[in-house]
């Protein structure tokens, strides 16, 4: 067994990123109806009721939870095969979530009638497919609440940044991209301060892990991203993270 792969392949299914499989519902695609939604562009508003499940044909979209008071938070991204709205679908209730496009997205509707009526009674390997994405959701919930617990910020910081990379490297990016997230979605999808996250980057920009932008995250030594991302690099003295056996000898606060 390469428990080097199997650690790439363990930071891949990590929290954050919901994945799916599309290729099951290719026969019902027919029965569905085809949208659009620009980037922005919100596919479910909170407190939606639906009356359809949503499977995204292409692009990407985030689940972003918001309290009374306006405050945000991003649950997890969304890639093409995941479905979106079984939650509010199955329960009959309003939608707590609200659903964005990150970039441009394709999604086709299946009615409830068609989804319960002709699709679900006919298709086991849809049904299968159906929990296998509502119980990857489970998992990333209760896996964001682990890492929250036992995971320093720098390395959950380091992990999401590999994951990014890691999934647009999957679909033909060239090596060292500009990854398609901000300092503040970082902090918001991690729950952490602004601070917190900045430190965290500059503290890998010195290290050679990014490229020394300010303005855009770069990857720039994948390797060390994985084993900052794996705690292979992170030691803590006294609250802060260092990478011993780089030479400058430099080390950010990783406290939040």
């Amino acid at each position: 067994m390469n428990n080097k792969a199997d650690g790439v392949q363990e930071l891949l299914s990590s929290p954050w990123i919901c994945r799916g499989t599309e290729v099951c519902w290719e026969t019902v695609l027919p029965l569905a109806t085809l949208r659009e939604y620009r980037k922005n562009e919100n596919i479910i508003q909170a407190g939606q009721t639906l009356e359809a499940l949503g499977l995204l044909k292409s692009g990407i979209a985030k689940t972003v939870a918001v309290d009374t008071a306006g405050h945000e938070k991003i649950i997890w991204f969304m890639e093409s095969g995941c479905v979106l709205g079984e939650t509010p679908l199955l329960n009959e209730k309003p939608c707590a979530y609200y659903f964005q496009a990150v970039e441009r997205c394709q999604v086709y509707w299946f009615s409830k009638d068609v989804l319960f009526g002709m699709i679900l009674p006919k298709y086991p390997e849809i049904t299968k497919a159906l929990l296998s994405i509502m119980a990857r959701k489970i998992h990333i919930l209760s896996t964001q609440t682990e890492e929250q617990a036992f995971l320093k910020p720098l390395v959950r910081v380091a992990k999401v940044i590999y994951l990014f990379y890691g999934n647009k490297k999957e679909t033909g990016w060239k090596e060292y991209p500009s990854l398609p997230v901000s300092q503040e979605e970082i902090a918001n999808l991690l729950g952490l301060h602004r601070v917190t996250v900045n430190q965290a980057l500059q503290n890998l920009r010195i290290q050679g892990v990014l490229e020394n932008n300010t303005h855009r995250i770069i990857v720039r030594d994948l390797e060390l991203l994985r084993r900052a991302a794996s705690q292979e690099l992170a030691v803590t003295h006294g609250g802060t993270v260092c990478f011993p056996d780089r030479k400058s000898g430099i080390a950010e606060s990783d406290r939040e």
